[in-house]
């Protein structure tokens, strides 16, 4: 019972339920009593700077994990849906494949991707529209090919500075997570999106 006690008042921890850690509490005093409450004060003191610590470790808290994994289930194909025609002669025009010859041919045309669709993010103002998409869209396209390109272990780094930056490994990258950037969620949501839409007619 002690050992289940001790699971429960951890997750409870992590997903700051606080009503359902005082309420076993209270059960676990009355069934208990208070000389076996005192020893687990101690060990439940223990367990939380345990979760805590693994909460750091894994890169994010257990929502962020579930975040990731849901978005992990979704096919690659609705996750960064395929460049529209234009937007294939755009980038063969203004983002060469050529000029990613020197990374691995598995990641080229996503090194590519991602470049346009971060071109387009950072150049479009307000109410603009490119290829028919607004800037949020094309932001948030943006930071999925960089999830891609994470977990294929490639970063966007290298420099505190963003004219410096450059494509790496992430492990290159001191004490980088792999799955930050998924477990950070798409930067607009819908709302901002219809807004932007709004704004673009």
């Amino acid at each position: 019972m002690v050992r289940r006690l001790a699971i429960v008042y951890a997750v409870g921890l992590e997903s700051r339920g606080w009503g359902v850690c005082a309420l076993i509490w209270v059960i676990a005093e009355i069934s208990l009593g208070n000389d076996v409450m005192a020893k687990l004060s101690r060990a439940f003191a223990a367990i939380s700077v345990l979760a805590i610590f693994a909460t750091v470790q894994s890169g994010g808290s257990v929502m962020a994990r579930s975040r990731r994994l849901s978005s992990s289930l979704m096919p690659v194909q609705a996750y960064l849906p395929p460049p529209s025609a234009q937007d294939m002669a755009d980038m063969r025009r203004y983002y060469p494949i050529k000029k990613y010859r020197s990374f691995p041919r598995s990641i080229q045309s996503l090194l590519q991707r991602a470049d346009s669709e971060q071109g387009a993010c950072r150049g479009l103002a307000d109410g603009q529209k490119y290829n028919g998409l607004s800037g949020p869209s094309r932001c948030n396209l943006s930071h999925r090919a960089l999830v891609l390109l994470e977990e294929k272990g490639w970063c966007w780094g290298g420099s505190h500075t963003e004219a410096e930056k450059h494509w790496m490994r992430c492990k290159e990258i001191p004490q980088y997570v792999i799955g930050t950037l998924r477990a950070e969620g798409d930067p607009f949501t819908a709302a901002d999106i219809r807004e932007a839409e709004r704004d673009a007619r």
